[in-house]
């Protein structure tokens, strides 16, 4: 009724993973009316009436019913702008042909029932911007500015087979805009790849470019409010075992509510949680199949070892896939959500249970009707206390997402802008002559970017650490000329390669080899003494390895940045523990391996930026800060770094700041055209990145700053609500 694609029809769509299971699925339900349809009376969108979709004029909005309501016509869902009806084979045609024109793949070695993802490298950022240009082909359901539907391309771009777009397609034909149908203008959204969903602020469009610096305060939540009723009467709770006797003390006040609760083991993923969920699961085993009401991760709480959010998220994810309607996470970095108390000394290390909070302000969007809390607490809270807390925000349906616990108060984050009256000024250097910087995945992306600012510096020395190796022979005459990735698949089609896994990884491994010479030319090119090194930023062993050799040579080290990272967007349900490990190791390990170094050298530094102290920049995003559909690996790693830097506050010798930046326009970050429209549509603008580099140079000339800064787009001023 509000005009939102069903649930139960993204949900299917999602596991569709080729193109021909698309098409077939829309095919197959092509015939269905959408609920909100059948019945409707004089000017609505029952079949038949004037202007349904199908029977009225071409050109899709514009025919209106009996009432004055407008449907899509003709040149709609499936559409040709003629105003004709493709069929599905037809649609299937056009789906290839595009697919062919953005991949450089011949469309011989395309087939529908290829994997968009794993067989053609076409990711969810990818198939957004193929889709988009799908709209302006086939016809696509628009709003009343005429833009296709953002809702539309997001669940489109979750299918991931070139048939599962055109059945989706089909079966969709007879289906209203949501605004259409009477639903507000920002309906729910089926998609894993939104940026910052649910935090964007629709700023007026010319304050897209402008970057503002904004600190991430703690603020008092207020007490928790027990909703009306007994909600946890007859509901069933899996609580992982702390080993030191929270889970029992909060297993007995469950039980008191009526709930039935089971201590588990921390980790545990569905098929396990089966095993002790009792009659409750009905003795289906399969991941995902067993009811769940609620689950409770206290794994962080263990006195035997350190609990990241990555080891807690096997489990909060089988409790998110069987239905659970609580989902809380724990942590114990001190109840001040990863600062330090004013008596604690800084350590380069996490305390345990980090990540929890950008991990949860995911889950929280993506399963916007279960109610998901992390929590953080000092783990030198007696047991019962521990219980009476969490019972509490069991019990609280309105809180923040993430509430800390410290001396007696509730504490939650708030976003603040930070007084940036010297933005219009010149920043300052950030090395002196000398000079020595370390950039650990510095060859590529908006770290080189940075590192191109920093080689201006007259007489300093940068080093590269990152994966992409380098080497002497000179390319092939036949590769040289292709300019982009689909260019290259089809020269290497050409030359004979024609397994796609194979063009893909030549491909890729082209492309980084290109973008790390021209980098590494343009440093030189500034004036910098520039070395380059092969490195595994996940590999701790490699990153000591790094600093130990550059602190030999140069007999100091300034800075570091560390700006590793990858991406891997899914959706919990298609998000495997280990998927997510990948993305926050990646992320996470190095930039620990980094500070602890600095901080066992004394800093290595002979005047490094700001206040002489060796400085550690930790490049994060924004997702950790707003959590981020899709990014439930990203957002814990981002959320991770920005704990570390606040652990290391105050260090005597080190310096840790955690920039969480927005995304980056001028082909600095992972951005294409189609989906900076996509941004823009949705009031979010890109970083400019010299404006971006000026916010970080000056941010490191200010050694009193916060140890987390955001910096991102005017369109991305507040959190959507406390925590």
């Amino acid at each position: 009724a509000d005009g939102d694609v069903e649930d139960e029809v993204i949900e299917e769509l999602a596991q569709i993973k080729t193109m021909r299971g698309i098409v077939d699925w829309i095919v197959a339900h092509r015939g269905e009316v959408a609920p909100e349809m059948a019945g409707a009376g004089a000017g609505g969108f029952g079949a038949g009436g004037a202007g349904a979709f199908g029977a009225g004029a071409a050109g899709g909005f514009g025919a209106a019913g009996a009432g004055g309501a407008e449907a899509f016509g003709a040149g709609g869902v499936g559409g040709a702008p003629g105003g004709v009806v493709l069929g599905a084979e037809e649609l299937l045609a056009a789906v290839t042909s595009l697919v062919a024109e953005r991949t450089g793949y011949p469309l011989d070695m395309l087939d529908p029932d290829q994997d968009l993802e794993a067989d053609l490298s076409i990711d969810s950022i990818k198939r957004i911007e193929v889709l988009g240009e799908l709209a302006e082909r086939v016809g696509l359901p628009t709003g009343a500015d005429g833009d296709v539907e953002d809702e539309v391309i997001e669940e489109l771009a979750q299918i991931k087979t070139m048939r599962g777009i055109v059945d989706w397609i089909v079966a969709h034909r007879g289906e209203v805009a949501p605004e259409m149908a009477g639903a507000g203008a920002n309906g729910g959204s089926g998609s894993g790849m939104v940026a910052v969903a649910g935090s964007i602020a629709a700023d007026p469009a010319d304050d897209a470019e402008r970057a503002v610096r904004m600190a991430v305060r703690l603020v008092d939540a207020g007490p928790a409010r027990r909703a009306t009723g007994n909600r946890l009467s007859n509901a069933v709770f899996c609580l992982t075992d702390d080993g030191r006797g929270v889970a029992l003390a909060l297993a007995e006040r469950l039980e008191s509510q009526g709930a039935t609760a089971r201590i588990i083991r921390s980790g545990m993923c569905a098929p396990e949680l089966d095993d002790v969920a009792g009659g409750h699961v009905d003795g289906v085993v399969e991941l995902g199949a067993l009811h769940l009401d609620g689950l409770v991760e206290l794994g962080s709480l263990h006195p035997d070892g350190d609990v990241t959010a990555s080891d807690a998220y096997p489990a909060l994810r089988a409790g998110a896939l069987a239905g659970a309607r609580w989902l809380v996470g724990v942590s114990a970095t001190g109840g001040r959500l990863g600062r330090r108390s004013a008596s604690s000394d800084p350590v380069a290390a996490i305390p345990s249970g980090s990540g929890m909070a950008g991990l949860c302000r995911t889950l929280a969007q993506e399963l916007p009707d279960a109610l998901v809390r992390a929590v953080d607490v000092d783990p030198k809270t007696s047991p019962d206390q521990l219980a009476d807390l969490l019972l509490q925000e069991l019990l609280d349906t309105s809180g923040p997402t993430v509430v800390g616990y410290a001396d007696g108060t509730r504490l939650t984050t708030e976003i603040v802008p930070i007084d940036d009256s010297g933005a219009g000024s010149p920043p300052p250097a950030p090395l002196g002559p000398g000079g020595v910087a370390v950039l650990i995945g510095g060859g590529r992306g908006i770290t080189a970017t940075v590192a191109r600012s920093l080689a201006a510096t007259p007489g300093c020395h940068i080093v590269v650490g990152g994966r992409t190796e380098l080497v002497d022979e000179p390319e092939d005459p036949a590769l040289s000329a292709a300019a982009d990735m689909p260019a290259l698949r089809g020269a290497l089609v050409s030359s004979g390669v024609r397994e796609t896994a194979e063009v893909e990884r030549r491909a890729r491994e082209i492309l980084a080899r290109r973008e790390l010479r021209a980098n590494l030319q343009a440093m030189r090119a500034a004036g910098a003494d520039v070395a380059y090194r092969v490195l595994d930023a996940a590999d701790p062993d490699q990153v000591r390895s790094l600093l130990d050799t550059v602190a030999a040579g140069y007999g100091r080290i300034d800075l570091v940045v560390h700006g590793a990272g990858m991406i891997d967007d899914k959706l919990i349900a298609d998000k495997t523990p280990a998927a997510f490990s990948a993305v926050f190791d990646t992320k996470v390990t190095g930039a620990l391996a980094a500070a602890a170094w600095l901080a066992g050298q004394g800093g290595v530094s002979s005047g490094g930026p700001g206040d002489g102290r060796a400085t550690l920049v930790l490049f994060g995003s924004v997702s950790g800060v707003y959590g981020n559909r899709g990014q439930a690996d990203y957002a814990a790693a981002n959320d991770t770094l920005d704990t570390l830097a606040w652990s290391m506050a105050q260090h005597p010798e080190v310096r840790v700041l955690s920039v969480d930046w927005g995304p980056w326009g001028g082909g600095a970050g992972m951005v294409s055209p189609q989906l900076e429209q996509l941004y823009r549509r949705r009031g979010v603008g890109l970083l400019d990145p010299e404006d971006a580099v000026g916010h970080l140079l000056r941010e490191l000339a200010d050694p009193s700053g916060d140890a987390q800064v955001v910096v991102a787009n005017a369109g991305l001023t507040a959190l959507a609500g406390p925590g």
